[in-house]
């Protein structure tokens, strides 16, 4: 071996890697666990408007026009969306569909199996 002390340190960086990824799940456990306790000891309307706030602040935004090609832009979009906006955005595109292509989407999304 040329460098008998690379390996040496590439186990060390591998085995600080590790550490750094626990204490950042520790961390934030710890924090989701005093924001639950927090939620929970406020007063529920003060916690709604807070929460709904904070929520806000998260949401990505709608859609952006499609560029190049609308399934890939909205995937991407997907990924992005909380629970409530895709829910949301699914829902009312569905509902925007004619009888017609409704009947054609239930038929392709119900031959899979649900998650």
């Amino acid at each position: 071996m040329e460098n008998p002390g690379a390996l040496a340190g590439a186990t060390g960086a591998k085995e600080q890697s590790e550490r750094d990824v626990q204490q950042d799940y520790t961390m934030r456990r710890e924090w989701a666990n005093t924001l639950r306790m927090v939620i929970e000891n406020c007063d529920p309307a003060d916690a709604a408007l807070i929460m709904s706030d904070a929520l806000e602040r998260m949401r990505p935004g709608a859609p952006v026009p499609p560029l190049l090609n609308a399934l890939d832009e909205a995937r991407t979009w997907a990924e992005w969306a909380t629970p409530f906006e895709r829910k949301a955005f699914c829902l009312a595109s569905f509902n925007a569909l004619s009888p017609k292509e409704q009947a054609g989407f239930l038929a392709h999304v119900s031959g899979r199996a649900a998650a």
